[in-house]
């Protein structure tokens, strides 16, 4: 019964959701936006439609504008937008990637992308084609990629400047890389570059002070080996432990579940018969 119930449930869930997606994608059809209207728009809850914000939207179009131009970043329209007290339709203030996504938007243009699918809108456009691709454009060139040939260094990132205490950088020279510190606390006393190969041997000579021997190795290896057996042992022997614990939680389960159909059964006759009795008693009278 428990199970009849949650798969009631979850069929007028799943109904009530296919019903609702229905509804928004016929909506959208029509060229009515279904969800919150961008900054520069209002919703308009009695018509049901997306009004133009007469506040924001002059604003909205003074951004696309502003970055068609090229001398404005991102960062300088989203100050520009907090010095123009220009804030989301929730309150909220405008941030850097926010302002990417205005910029992006092509609902500013009278066009609804929904579902991966682009649909035409009933609401009035804000700017024109003309200049969203402006936008576009400028945007794909600041953004674009560019090609970084970064050199394998082995022990970049690993060391520090035994004078100043800054990082130590590497670049490549005539084929062999160099080491050499960055010198970003201030002046320092290092003035040499050192090449990876005597570093590398100044690595290993280092090393080799503080490594163990062979036996120590060997030593270390057992007793790490030993430790991973008796491990292994144990986490077996405790799955053992909880599979028996499983199978007499399964045994009773199933004892009681004999039990309960059991009384049920003998509830269901005694339950017939006291209405054979009824029936035949009436009978008599």
């Amino acid at each position: 019964m428990l199970n009849i119930a949650f798969s009631q449930s979850k069929y007028f869930v799943d109904i009530l959701r296919e019903n609702v997606k229905r509804g928004l994608r016929q909506k959208i059809r029509n060229g009515v936006w279904p969800g919150w209207a961008p900054v520069g728009y209002a919703n308009n809850p009695k018509a049901r439609g997306i009004d133009v914000d007469s506040e924001k939207a002059p604003k909205v179009r003074k951004i696309f504008e502003m970055y068609a131009t090229g001398a404005y970043t991102l960062h300088s329209l989203a100050n520009w937008c907090r010095e123009h007290d220009l804030c989301g339709n929730l309150g909220k203030e405008i941030a850097l990637s926010n302002v990417q996504s205005i910029l992006q938007n092509i609902f500013y243009i009278g066009l609804m992308k929904y579902g991966g699918e682009i649909y035409e809108g009933q609401h009035e456009p804000l700017i024109s084609k003309k200049l969203f691709d402006s936008c576009q454009e400028v945007m794909a060139k600041r953004g674009r990629v560019h090609e970084v040939h970064k050199n394998n260094f082995a022990f970049l990132g690993l060391l520090k400047c035994a004078s100043c205490g800054a990082s130590i950088t590497a670049e490549k020279q005539k084929g062999h890389n160099y080491y050499r510190c960055t010198k970003k606390k201030g002046l320092c006393q290092e003035k040499h570059y050192l090449r990876e190969e005597a570093l590398t041997e100044q690595i290993t000579s280092y090393l080799q002070k503080v490594s163990l021997s062979s036996q120590d190795t060997e030593k270390v290896l057992a007793a790490l080996d030993t430790e991973q057996d008796k491990a292994r042992e144990d986490a077996q022997s405790e799955v053992s432990v909880l599979k028996e614990q499983l199978a007499s939680v399964e045994t009773k389960l199933a004892k009681l579940l004999d039990v309960y159909i059991s009384r049920r059964f003998i509830h269901r006759r005694i339950r017939r018969q006291k209405t054979k009795f009824a029936v035949s008693k009436n009978v008599v009278e």
